[in-house]
């Protein structure tokens, strides 16, 4: 039986291809010292990268993830991924969890995307860092057709940077999403189901602030911002590439 993780909190703006990205939201967490953590006002230079690997079950996610947006964060008893859903509203919104644990150095995260749902198929589920007004995000969008098509996207300085699309086609889901940084470089990458090696969308971003705050997110998308479900898995950070 599904049980939602975590309170109500205000609403987000999330990357999409045309609007602004999920940013500085203010942030309501399980317990006091998560919001701590995540607070921008906190300390931003701290703290050291420690490598994770999880099922995002309902307990790890409850522990280690603060939540922000209007929609839910779920999971199934004894199942190890978590379902974040996001209400048709009248124009862009999102749901995300943040984990509590930020990254620095070179470094990389991943994540299994198992399936998304939305009304007329138009919503993206995604996988992302944050580093003061700047956020580096990849991720899978569905489109009316019933295609769907990988992204990566920058937001520098609070602004839309560019955008990197795949071709748009029939996907085989689950999807793995995956961003790496590598000295100042970051890259984004996925890979389909039965597919070995990931592909590169775009590579070379350049970021160079530490340290960084990893997401996880699900937004609707224009022009109907109808309601969208996405489930993920396998929630991956590796610290020291």
């Amino acid at each position: 039986m599904s049980k939602s993780l975590f309170v109500s909190s205000p609403k987000v703006l999330l990357p999409t291809l045309a609007v602004a990205v999920l940013g500085m939201a203010a942030m309501i967490g399980v317990t006091s010292n998560l919001q701590k953590t995540l607070d921008p006002s906190s300390d931003a230079s701290g703290g050291t990268c420690t490598s994770t690997s999880h099922a995002l079950d309902r307990t790890y996610v409850s522990r280690h993830f603060v939540k922000t947006g209007s929609g839910s964060v779920s999971a199934e008893k004894d199942r190890d991924y978590l379902k974040i859903s996001q209400p048709d509203t009248a124009a862009l919104a999102g749901t995300s969890i943040k984990f509590d644990q930020k990254a620095k150095g070179d470094f990389k995260t991943e994540l299994t995307i198992k399936s998304i749902k939305t009304n007329g198929n138009v919503g993206q589920a995604s996988l992302g860092f944050t580093v003061g007004t700047e956020g580096f995000y990849v991720g899978i969008k569905g489109n009316k057709d019933g295609t769907f098509q990988a992204y990566a996207q920058n937001k520098l300085n609070d602004v839309l940077g560019d955008t990197s699309t795949s071709q748009l086609k029939k996907m085989n889901f689950p999807i793995d999403i995956k961003v790496e940084r590598t000295g100042s470089a970051v890259s984004y990458f996925y890979r389909e189901e039965g597919v070995a090696k990931y592909v590169a969308i775009r590579q070379n971003d350049s970021v160079t602030e530490d340290p960084v705050k990893v997401e996880i997110f699900t937004s609707n998308l224009a022009p109907d911002f109808p309601s969208v479900s996405a489930v993920f898995s396998d929630f991956i950070l590796r610290c020291g590439l």
